[in-house]
C-alpha cells in the first residue's frame, strides 16, 4: 500500500559531503507534490544539515538548485595547514563555510545572528542539528528544545566539521565535530517504532558498490598524503553507519536512497556534470519512490 504522503511532517537528509547537491533534486519532486508546506520537523547532519536548513529556511527548490550549482565547493579546502590539526583539529580552516551558511540565513531574516528561537517565533519548521560533542564523548542535537539560545550558523557549521579535515567547533569551551561521526542519518531522530514514523521521510545514499580491489587500483594509499589519508577515514566512517541503517528494513521503507554514481562526500571539485548528474540522481530517486 502506498504511504499518504498528505501526511508527512517529518525529512531528515543523510549527511554526503557534496552529494548533498542529490537531496536538493529529491526535494524538488517533494516540492512539487505540494509536501513542501505540511512540512514541521526537519532533521539534518553534517551536508545534511545544509539541505535542512535551507528548507527549514523555506527556501524554495528552484533557489535551492541554484545555492548548489553556483557554491564552488572547493573553496571548502581553505588554506591548509599541518599545524592547525595540532591546535585546531582541523587541516582545513572553517572561515569560508561559515560565512556561506550566514548568507545562508541572512537572505531570509536580513542578520546572520540568527538562533533556534528566532526560527521558532517565525513560525518556520523546527530544525533539528546533529554533531558529535567530543567533550561527552556522544551525539549533540541542537534544536529550539535543547538550545534555543545557539545561532544556527554555529550548529550547522559544528555538524559539518569533519575530524583533522576541518578545524573543530569550540562553543562554550565544548569540542564539536562532524555529525556524521556518531549519527549521519538523522531519520533516526524519529523513532521508527513510533506510529508516527509513518509521517516521515528520509533522504540518503546509496551504498558504495566499489570492491576492496577497485579502491586500491583506482586510488592506492600511502604515507605521506595527509589529505588523501583524511579523506579515505571519513568514507570508513561514513560507509560503516550507512551499513548500520540498511539492515532496519522500515527505515530503509522510508527513505529515498540516491544513487551517487561513485562521487565521494569530499569529492570538493565537482564539475558542473557532476553536479547535474546528482541532482537528477535525486530527482530519479524521489520519483521511483513515489510510483
Amino acid at each position: 500500500m502506498k504511504k499518504d504522503y498528505k501526511q508527512i511532517n517529518n525529512i531528515a537528509f543523510e549527511g554526503g559531503g557534496v552529494r548533498g547537491i542529490a537531496h536538493g533534486g529529491a526535494w524538488s519532486v517533494f516540492e512539487d507534490i505540494g509536501i513542501s508546506s505540511q512540512i514541521t520537523n526537519v532533521a539534518g547532519t553534517s551536508a545534511g544539515s545544509i539541505v535542512a536548513l535551507l528548507v527549514a529556511l523555506q527556501y524554495t527548490a528552484s533557489e535551492i538548485k541554484d545555492i548548489l550549482f553556483n557554491l564552488d565547493f572547493s573553496k571548502f579546502e581553505e588554506d591548509g595547514s599541518y599545524l592547525r590539526i595540532l591546535t585546531k583539529y582541523g587541516y582545513y580552516k572553517t572561515n569560508f563555510a561559515l560565512s556561506f551558511i550566514e548568507g545562508l540565513i541572512s537572505k531570509k531574516f536580513g542578520d546572520t545572528k540568527i538562533t533556534f528561537e528566532d526560527l521558532k517565533n517565525n513560525n518556520n519548521p523546527n530544525l533539528y542539528v546533529f554533531s558529535t560533542s567530543l567533550t561527552t564523548n556522544s551525539v549533540y542535537e541542537f534544536s529550539f528544545d535543547k538550545t534555543p539560545s545557539i545561532l544556527l550558523s554555529t550548529a550547522v557549521l559544528a555538524s559539518m566539521s569533519i575530524p583533522f579535515f576541518f578545524e573543530a567547533s569550540n562553543i562554550d569551551g565544548n569540542i564539536y565535530v562532524d555529525g556524521g561521526l556518531t549519527f549521519n542519518y538523522s531519520i533516526l531522530f524519529f523513532n521508527s517504532s513510533d506510529p508516527d514514523f509513518e509521517k516521515t521521510i528520509g533522504f540518503a545514499f546509496a551504498e558504495s558498490t566499489d570492491t576492496p580491489e577497485e579502491i586500491v587500483s583506482k586510488d592506492p594509499l600511502k604515507y605521506d598524503h595527509l589529505v588523501k589519508y583524511l579523506k579515505r577515514f571519513w568514507h570508513s566512517v561514513e560507509n560503516a553507519q550507512s551499513a548500520a541503517w540498511y539492515e532496519d528494513l522500515q527505515i530503509k521503507k522510508n527513505t529515498i536512497i540516491i544513487e551517487t554514481n561513485g562521487i565521494k562526500s569530499t569529492d570538493f571539485t565537482l564539475s558542473d556534470e557532476q553536479k547535474l548528474l546528482l541532482y537528477n540522481n535525486g530527482i530519479s530517486a524521489a520519483k521511483s519512490y513515489l510510483e
